[in-house]
């Protein structure tokens, strides 16, 4: 049996009312999603991409924040550890940065986990983040 292209997943976080669906395109080494609820007394709906090298660094992120006023978007991408902004401005304050970790999303964590498997020569792991760990 193969190695599936494409895994769905949602979860809800422990510590807090949310809920989360996300789409991971192995081949492309791409994930998608969206999160929505309340993180402490704010309420949050973001939708999210993060697309990644074949050693699972990230290389290009964005989000946006949905909010009653619009759409909050900010896009990042790297050029090998320099990070610019959708407008092209540098962000030197991400220098060096490897992955992104979007605070709300527990899919971010496990880019790390990817990257350390493919760097030792074994494949990405396919289990969600969420069964080992906590916010």
């Amino acid at each position: 049996m193969g190695v599936s292209k494409e895994r769905r997943i949602v979860w809800r976080r422990e510590d807090a009312p949310t809920l989360e669906t996300c789409v991971v395109h192995r081949a492309r080494r791409e994930a998608e999603g969206a999160v929505a609820g309340m993180i402490g007394s704010e309420p949050i709906a973001l939708g999210w991409r993060v697309r990644c090298d074949e050693a699972w660094r990230t290389r290009r992120a964005q989000i946006e924040r949905l909010e009653p006023r619009g759409t909050e978007t900010a896009r990042l991408a790297d050029a090998a550890g320099v990070w610019h902004d959708s407008a092209g401005a540098h962000l030197t304050a991400l220098d060096g940065c490897l992955d992104v970790d979007i605070g709300a999303i527990p899919f971010t964590n496990r880019l790390a986990i990817d990257r350390f498997a493919a760097a030792a020569g074994g494949r990405p792991s396919s289990a969600s983040p969420m069964s080992r760990c906590r916010r």
